[in-house]
């Protein structure tokens, strides 16, 4: 699918790395020649035989996380054929949240930080006098295990 979707389209753009920051958002779609915003309606549009791959990493930082996801899914919706959203490192962290928060199981340990850094669970909740619970599990998990 993806390779006849090429052949048909001539140009594409790519952006990743947005994290939230809705003024680079907007800064990447005032100069893009593929994807703009309709002033009439506020939609985003894909200009015709072009293409669009969002590289990953919409929210985390910024106070744009909502608009932004919004506007990708649009754009997702309007053009499934010429639009391809992939999911980058933060966006992957987030999506541990529901399975750590629901159970037992936790991740453990982030395996991507060095051995010498890395803080267990349990030594967390030792170190900051907390019981094991859904609050305490977010805190460890946003301060040892995001990566960024």
């Amino acid at each position: 699918f993806f390779m006849s979707a090429r052949r048909m389209t001539r140009l594409w753009s790519y952006i990743s790395d947005v994290e939230g920051n809705l003024d680079y958002w907007n800064r990447y779609l005032s100069i893009s020649k593929i994807v703009h915003r309709n002033e009439n309606n506020g939609k985003l549009e894909l200009k015709e035989n072009c293409g669009f791959i969002f590289g990953g990493d919409s929210v985390d930082k910024g106070s744009g996380d909502i608009r932004i996801v919004h506007d990708l899914l649009q754009l997702k919706e309007d053009y499934p054929d010429r639009v391809y959203l992939l999911i980058g490192n933060r966006d992957a962290n987030k999506l541990r949240f529901a399975s750590e928060l629901a159970g037992d199981d936790t991740l453990g340990v982030a395996y991507w930080v060095d051995k010498e850094k890395r803080v267990s669970l349990e030594s967390f909740l030792e170190k900051n006098n907390l019981e094991d619970n859904k609050v305490s599990r977010i805190k460890w998990m946003l301060a040892e295990t995001m990566g960024s």
